[in-house]
């Protein structure tokens, strides 16, 4: 496992996810015979009979189901990246997902394909990539381009952890929202 370049998905696996992106690059690596890339699918929903099954033949793609959160920080201290995937619609590129910020505060860089204030937000703070929604090969050129260049991963992942003390700090930001309470009731 230490000679491999670890990337994970973790959270549910329902229909507005789009870990069936993660799959076809995973198809797409195979195909190109990329063999140091192994990636962990964490979580259940709706859509794990059918991504398992599309997975087949995948043999560096490993679903672990559910595990419990400290498993999962634990295995994200060894990742290049999660993925933060979700179906190309309007209304989810307004989404904040934990799984983000777990992978900032983790010092962990992701990569996702929200065409919202994510997208700008990775793009400012070079935190990780930004890929095309229905685009494997941009999925899978990320995948490598993160496997093969450590600078780039090493500049990332400050970038990500930078991104989680000053931006996403839970006390900075309910000083902030206390901040502005109190102006609103003055």
């Amino acid at each position: 496992m230490n000679e491999k370049n670890i990337f994970i998905y973790a959270g549910s696996l329902g229909v507005m996810d789009d870990v069936e992106s993660i799959i076809d690059a995973a198809i797409l690596l195979k195909k190109n015979n990329i063999k140091d890339i192994f990636i962990y699918i964490i979580g259940d929903g709706v859509e794990k009979k059918k991504l398992e099954g599309k997975a087949l033949g995948l043999e560096f793609v490993t679903f672990k189901g559910l595990i419990p959160k400290e498993e999962v920080a634990k295995l994200l201290q060894s990742a290049k990246a999660t993925f933060v995937c979700f179906k190309p619609l309007e209304v989810l590129n307004t989404v904040s997902p934990n799984k983000m910020f777990d992978s900032f505060a983790a010092g962990i860089p992701i990569i996702q394909n929200t065409n919202g204030w994510i997208k700008e937000y990775v793009e400012n703070k070079q935190c990780g990539f930004n890929v095309e929604p229905n685009n494997p090969d941009n999925m899978m050129n990320a995948i490598v381009e993160l496997a093969r260049n450590n600078e780039m991963f090493n500049q990332m992942s400050v970038n990500a952890r930078e991104a989680a003390e000053k931006d996403f700090n839970r006390e900075k930001l309910a000083f902030k929202y206390l901040n502005t309470l109190k102006s609103v009731m003055n």
